[in-house]
């Protein structure tokens, strides 16, 4: 029997940063939406490139929010998932802590 409804099988990648999440943030922020916002996190569109544990490489956008914002900046690796049928569109599966962890240079010394 032929569903229609494939089951979504989320995939593990790692993506470094391409946009500065700061500066997407900041100019996000700027706007009259936010004076007043009330509601779940907002989700902030950042270029990636993603890499596969198989070693694929491709680009795409991710999806992340004001907790995280402050630690993408250009250069910075964090942990992703995606969807196998729509790799383009990836989501952060990292903690800010773990993001520091991974990336010394954003440590001051």
């Amino acid at each position: 029997m032929f569903s229609f409804f494939k089951k979504k099988s989320p995939q593990s990648a790692v993506a470094e940063l391409v946009d500065d999440g700061r500066e997407i943030f900041e100019q996000a922020m700027r706007s009259p939406k936010f004076n007043t916002y009330r509601g779940p996190e907002p989700m902030f569109p950042m270029r990636v490139v993603v890499r596969s544990a198989d070693g694929r490489r491709w680009d795409a956008t991710m999806q992340a929010g004001p907790s995280t914002a402050f630690l993408l900046l250009p250069g910075v690796k964090v942990k992703v998932r995606y969807d196998a049928g729509s790799p383009e569109d990836v989501t952060i599966d990292d903690t800010p802590a773990s993001i520091l962890e991974a990336n010394p240079q954003l440590k001051k010394s």
